[in-house]
């Protein structure tokens, strides 16, 4: 076992982190360090600072590193459901728009409408008014021209 081997527990920190629970990832890179070191030691290697602080720091670093990316990963992922949350929100604003634009729309041409009915109702009063003066009073066109100028006055006040 040569101290080259050591860094052959690195790369098992980061499958461990990746692979396992977080409860059961932890206790698995310490154990796989100290393993590593004891496995150093235990075959013949000098027992130096060295050959525990290299594999404690690099489970130390690998920690840090998948955290850090796990930290960046969860970012991420809340960016993008804020951002299809936009969206979502900006496709709905959209529709409301359009729904109170064509509501806009209908109020406008109903007022037009009730506008162009009221101007005819009262050119017909006039109309019949003048009609009305013309025609003799007792004679039967009068009493028609009374009860449509009647009608017509009666929907005047309703428009």
């Amino acid at each position: 076992f040569s101290p080259d081997g050591l860094w052959a527990a690195f790369p098992l920190y980061f499958l461990q982190l990746h692979l396992l629970p977080a409860r059961w990832a932890l206790p698995s890179v310490a154990a796989t360090a100290a393993a590593a070191s004891a496995g150093f030691v235990g075959h013949g290697g000098q027992v130096t600072p060295g050959a525990f602080i290299g594999p404690l720091l690099g489970a130390a670093v690998a920690v840090a590193t998948v955290l850090g990316y796990e930290a960046l990963y969860r970012e991420s992922e809340r960016r993008r459901e804020l951002i299809e949350e936009l969206v979502a929100t900006r496709a709905e604003l959209a529709a409301a728009e359009r729904t109170a634009g064509t509501l806009a729309e209908r109020e406008r041409l109903a007022r037009e409408i009730h506008d162009t009915l009221a101007q005819g109702l009262s050119s017909i009063q006039l109309l019949l008014r003048a009609a009305q003066r013309a025609v003799p009073g007792g004679s039967p066109a009068a009493a028609h021209i009374e009860q449509a100028r009647a009608t017509a006055q009666d929907n005047l006040a309703e428009a």
